[in-house]
């Protein structure tokens, strides 16, 4: 799992929902590059848009800097549902909406 933004979200929803889309795509295309066997079961699958809580939880015997919220749930089970639904990528509904106005991508 990987996170954008934190404490360091600048821009419009817009802007972050265009920047989460290209992180993904950018992943893709990386892994691709590598052709490496090892790495073939990796997979950039779901993305979400919107808040979370983002920070350091846990006990004070374990930490762990992490993101969590409803939307954090919704990645991983769009990511979970790639191969169901026979593609690569799923993002949000809300991502789609941010960005449906961008002909860079076939919603």
């Amino acid at each position: 799992m990987s996170f954008r933004g934190g404490n360091l979200v600048t821009g419009t929803a817009e802007d972050h929902a265009m920047r989460v889309i290209m992180a993904t795509l950018d992943g893709i295309r990386a892994l691709q590059k590598l052709k490496n066997p090892f790495l073939n079961e990796m997979k950039i699958g779901g993305a979400s848009s919107k808040s979370a809580l983002i920070g350091t939880f846990g006990s004070r015997n374990r930490l762990s800097y992490t993101i969590l919220g409803d939307r954090v749930n919704l990645a991983d089970r769009l990511k979970s549902s790639v191969s169901h639904c026979q593609t690569s990528n799923l993002f949000c509904d809300l991502t789609q909406k941010l960005k449906s106005s961008c002909d860079h991508f076939l919603w």
